[in-house]
């Protein structure tokens, strides 16, 4: 039987479950929740008033976001409004497309007022500057 359709044998790829583990570890779970591959519309909001305002800005600035994820979002476990968002950054955040997708998702998280916090993969042997990032913010 020739399927389309066939279950992801897990939602993250083997350095992202190696952090996550190790995020768990770090991240108190009584105060905080993890979630993993958030949607960037869900973290962040486009001014509803520039929909009335220039529809079409609009259009293009929700558009920019499609297709795009956080790898982690760490959240308040009482509220879950968003404390940090991480990404973890292997070689292929070198080429042109990713660069430009990187910054993007830096400038949005700027003027959003959220903490974005980079991880190399090359830093993930690192526990202690892993945990100073992510503290910091």
């Amino acid at each position: 039987m020739n399927k389309t359709y066939w279950k992801a044998k897990s939602i993250l790829t083997e350095n992202e479950r190696i952090f996550y583990k190790m995020l768990c570890s770090i991240i108190s779970l009584e105060d905080h929740i993890i979630l993993c591959k958030v949607r960037m519309e869900d973290v962040i909001h486009v001014d509803f008033n520039l929909k009335n305002k220039n529809f079409s800005e609009y259009q293009r600035a929700r558009g920019r976001m499609k297709n795009r994820h956080f790898d982690f979002v760490i959240c308040d476990i009482e509220t879950q409004e968003v404390q940090r968002v991480i990404e973890l950054d292997g070689w292929t955040h070198q080429k042109e497309k990713e660069a430009e997708a990187d910054q993007f998702k830096d400038e949005a998280c700027k003027e959003a007022e959220i903490k974005l916090v980079r991880i190399d993969y090359n830093e993930m042997n690192f526990r202690d500057k892993v945990i100073e990032k992510i503290l910091k913010g």
